[in-house]
């Protein structure tokens, strides 16, 4: 029975310092907190995105290597840039590496 009135009390108390509280100007009038949902675990499409993202970058920079390198594939392209006759042949060049029946 005693801590029935003790706590009964405490409970008074509590209500009568948050009272008090408020008339004070410690306490406002605010909207509840909304609290953040748990998204779970999200490392599969964190790894998926990571993986698309790179994809693209590897594929545009390949497109741009292709597209602007200085490489020297043809003959004419040797001619052209060095105002010079090519001399000389390719060994390993394209039809060289066919099966022999």
């Amino acid at each position: 029975m005693c801590s029935k009135v003790a706590d009964e009390l405490r409970v008074e108390f509590q209500r009568a310092k948050i009272a008090e509280a408020i008339t004070v100007g410690q306490v406002g009038d605010r909207r509840p907190c909304r609290l953040r949902r748990n998204r779970g675990n999200r490392l599969p499409e964190q790894i998926a995105l990571g993986l698309l993202v790179g994809l693209m970058l590897g594929a545009a920079g390949a497109f741009l290597a292709e597209r602007f390198g200085s490489t020297i594939a043809q003959r004419v392209q040797v001619e052209q840039l060095g105002h010079v006759r090519a001399r000389g042949d390719n060994p390993f060049g394209p039809g060289t590496l066919r099966r022999r029946a």
